[in-house]
């Protein structure tokens, strides 16, 4: 278990540090395992209600070696909660939270044979209004280094909503480990010319809201200068 932990943590850090999907491809390729259901990317509103705010979901993979026994590590986002499921077969149910994005992948227990890390954002069966996905940062990516040249920055983000009913965005920014915001009410997805300086690191998030007062924090984004 503490080898596929280490591995995902490894795939966080390529990840972070904008290291292109084709190396990120290379840590895989001796993995008889294979990720079905949900797809990576994919908004599921599958499943089996258990509350106003759980489902439960049938989670699939393949597997070409035809193990006995499986690992499910499933990762809630943004807190990077992870629960670890055992499975005799190639699918497991387990339940979600309504409104959450989640990454999984499945090992097999005491080898290195695990599969790609997906995610997916679990809309679920609730009735009730949900709550925005945290937002993803899409210019610079978080870990980029951006020109020693550049005297501001440009930054955007993408936020998705399972009611689609986004009102709005707060921005933190500066080079404090929890950044102060720095402006609030932004109806746009991006903000142009934030001065920066050379030789420093910045950490910015991106508070969500929607029509119905639901609101969600992305993670802590992060790039330096020169």
């Amino acid at each position: 278990m503490k080898k596929t932990i280490f591995l995902y943590f490894i795939f966080l850090m390529l990840s972070s540090c904008g290291i292109d999907s084709e190396s990120v491809d290379l840590l895989y390729n001796e993995s008889t395992l294979e990720l079905m259901y949900p797809e990576s990317g994919s908004e599921v509103l599958q499943g089996s209600p258990i509350s106003i705010d759980q489902s439960e979901l049938l989670l699939k993979w393949n597997d070409e070696s035809e193990a006995m026994d499986y690992q499910l590590h499933l990762i809630k986002m943004p807190t990077s909660e992870t629960s670890i499921f055992k499975s005799n077969s190639k699918e497991i149910s387990v339940i979600l939270e309504n409104g959450t994005r989640y990454k999984w992948f499945v090992s097999i227990p005491d080898s290195r044979n695990y599969s790609k890390v997906w995610s997916f954002n679990y809309i679920g069966t609730g009735s009730d209004p949900l709550a925005p996905f945290p937002a993803i940062a899409v210019s610079p990516i978080s870990g980029a280094s951006i020109s020693s040249t550049s005297s501001t920055v440009n930054l955007k983000w993408n936020a998705e909503d399972p009611d689609n009913d986004i009102v709005g965005y707060d921005l933190y920014f500066g080079e404090e480990s929890n950044p102060p915001l720095l402006l609030s009410d932004l109806e746009e997805n991006s903000v142009n010319g934030i001065p920066v300086e050379v030789g420093k690191q910045y950490n910015w998030k991106i508070v969500t809201r929607d029509s119905n007062g639901n609101e969600s924090t992305s993670d802590i984004f992060n790039f330096t200068v020169g």
